[in-house]
């Protein structure tokens, strides 16, 4: 959801020419930290020029919603000065996307789509049109579909965008483009081939499970087993400091043996929860299968991704326990290949750059 673009008529009826458009660099906004980073083409193909955690203050961004924009400000102004960011593709928080479907006639002119999925809001979404900002992209459908045209679209209501817009102004960084997290994780882990997958994004504070067809997020959920849940275990069940449970996750984590059977049991509970939410999205989808149009539906892989998958185990026991094949996400996927350059992230740590590094794509593009 490319929303700066997609709602200044100018650029969507004239792009501006490629060499106008100015190197942006990828920056994920979460709840306690932004992360960005710089890909760029050289002559070798692409490489990481630069990246960073910010930190942000608890409390300052709520699930996605910015209470405190003054420390949100400036951790972006510190991208702004002290690695010259002054371009970004941004992500909003998924939990916050409406998403759905719309088909209409091959034959509604160009210009009258927008005005078409319009009319669809109301009966997808619980606020009025008015109170949104949407985006939408046609789904490449097999050539059995001739009289019908499906559309993904996703929707955020207006004032959460226009908070995001006002801290990167603030900031001195100049927008771009902003788009849903699963959008920016599709770019960077999803295989460009055509096919069905479960993305399983899990953040420090929140997990999301979305269903990516032929490259488009066609259904999304919020759940509250995240990162953060995998350390509080460890740490009441260690009694021992946050940084402390962060390395024993790390280190020892979902891993069922003799020295540390009592703690996979500790984390079976939270692991458990996470599963029966994976089921259920999987269930709901193959039952409505996203829309009639679709006919190819069937979920092929599970894909896990974001900072919290790090916990040692954890897609094993997922790959032991699904009747999907289950893997852990490479972020460098579509960027390049690993067998011709190293990025100067370890595996573990990339994971947690996936957005990021989807919407730096976008420049690349």
């Amino acid at each position: 959801m490319s929303v700066l673009l997609a709602q200044r008529p100018f650029f969507r009826v004239l792009p501006p020419p490629r060499y106008l458009l100015m190197p942006s660099s990828g920056v994920d906004v979460s709840d306690e930290a932004i992360k960005f980073i710089d890909l760029q083409s050289t002559a070798r193909g692409v490489r990481v020029k630069q990246y960073a955690t910010i930190e942000i203050p608890k409390g300052a961004i709520v699930r996605g919603e910015i209470k405190d924009p003054a420390p949100v400000i400036e951790g972006l102004r510190t991208l702004q000065s002290e690695y010259a960011v002054s371009f970004a593709h941004a992500s909003l928080p998924q939990e916050h996307a409406y998403l759905f479907q719309a088909s209409l006639p091959c034959d509604v002119p160009p210009q009258q789509i927008k005005t078409s999925i319009e009319f669809k809001l109301k009966e997808n979404i619980p606020l009025a049109p008015e109170e949104v900002l949407f985006d939408f992209q046609s789904i490449a459908l097999g050539a059995e579909h001739k009289r019908e045209q499906l559309y993904a679209v996703s929707a955020y209501p207006r004032e959460l965008i226009e908070s995001y817009i006002a801290v990167f102004d603030e900031a001195g960084i100049t927008l771009m483009s902003l788009e849903t997290e699963g959008e920016a994780n599709t770019r960077s882990v999803i295989s460009q081939e055509p096919g069905t997958y479960m993305l399983v994004d899990i953040g420090r504070a929140g997990t999301e499970v979305s269903i990516v067809y032929r490259g488009h997020v066609l259904s999304t959920a919020s759940v509250d087993v995240c990162g953060q849940t995998f350390t509080e275990v460890v740490k009441r069940f260690k009694q021992v400091s946050w940084q402390e449970a962060e390395h024993i996750k790390h280190e020892h984590g979902f891993v069922k043996s003799n020295e540390n059977e009592e703690l996979f049991e500790a984390l079976l509970s939270p692991v458990s929860d996470l599963r029966d939410a994976i089921n259920k999205q999987l269930t709901y989808w193959h039952m409505h299968h996203g829309t009639h149009e679709i006919t190819h539906y069937d979920v092929e892989e599970i894909i896990f991704s974001g900072g919290g998958s790090n916990l040692k185990g954890l897609v094993d026991y997922f790959g032991a326990t699904m009747s999907l094949p289950v893997s852990s996400a490479n972020v460098w996927r579509n960027v390049v290949s690993l067998e011709e350059y190293i990025p100067p992230l370890s595996r573990t740590a990339s994971l947690s750059y996936a957005t990021a590094v989807g919407l730096s794509l976008k420049s690349l593009q």
